[in-house]
């Protein structure tokens, strides 16, 4: 999904009218979509196929729209991929990650009194903003971290927005019994290994001090402990589906 509903680009895509009465044409659509995410394309040939699957995904867009108006369905940067091409470039390495050795414990079932029936915490504050992981299968850092966030907003009512990549960087930890158990950085991680590091470590440093940028970086680029603003001092595991933990986490 991208924009609203008064993008030009998702009004076509919505739009009941013929093809010839659409706003602009598919080729200025697909020009508008080049320029906007800067896209180019090695040979005539490879953007004229780029230019198909364009429009084959936006009649896919418009057929979800009205099976689902209450969402919004339009241009993305993905729109000259096809389902396969994006499923191997963006839904993971394959790698299969192994759970660490060193299990946390279950954590302690706490008082459930004067807790509210419900909690939603984007309205309190305790939420940042959507991020993106582009091609990178960092998806344990990413969590990690919004879990982390949330946990530094409820102990300090404010809300930072904090370093997936000094994770992906840095969070190289192995199992000792198990040495191939390990974080790999964009090739795949345990959130498990990385609330370890945090722990080891210190903390984690904000996001502006610390970039992502799609990628593995060669160097851990903590240098200074002072820029450590979050920390854990001990995490626990919830078992799936076992109600008796939820309210009390929402302390």
């Amino acid at each position: 999904m991208h924009g609203s509903i008064d993008d030009p680009l998702i009004q076509q895509v919505v739009s009941s009218d013929s093809r010839d009465d659409l706003l602009m044409s598919a080729e200025h659509r697909f020009s508008a979509f080049k320029i906007k995410y800067g896209k180019t394309y090695p040979t005539q040939e490879e953007e004229d196929y780029r230019f198909g699957i364009f429009i084959s995904n936006l009649g896919l867009a418009r057929r979800n729209q009205i099976m689902d108006p209450t969402a919004v369905h339009g241009v993305t940067k993905f729109s000259d991929l096809t389902p396969s091409e994006f499923r191997r470039q963006y839904l993971g390495s394959g790698r299969q990650i192994q759970l660490p050795d060193y299990i946390p414990k279950r954590a302690p079932i706490l008082p459930t009194v004067k807790l509210p029936d419900k909690m939603n915490w984007t309205k309190d504050g305790a939420v940042t903003a959507v991020k993106n992981q582009d091609a990178c299968n960092g998806c344990w850092a990413f969590s990690a971290i919004a879990v982390l966030e949330g946990a530094h907003f409820v102990a300090n009512r404010k809300l930072v927005t904090l370093s997936e990549q000094q994770l992906i960087d840095c969070s190289n930890d192995c199992g000792s019994k198990h040495p191939d158990v390990c974080n790999f950085g964009c090739e795949g991680g345990h959130r498990l290994l990385a609330y370890k590091y945090i722990n080891d470590t210190g903390g984690v440093m904000k996001e502006e001090d610390y970039r992502f940028n799609g990628s593995k970086n060669n160097f851990c680029n903590v240098t200074d402990n002072s820029q450590l603003v979050a920390s854990i001092r001990k995490y626990g595991r919830i078992e799936p589906d076992e109600a008796q933990y939820v309210r009390p986490s929402c302390r």
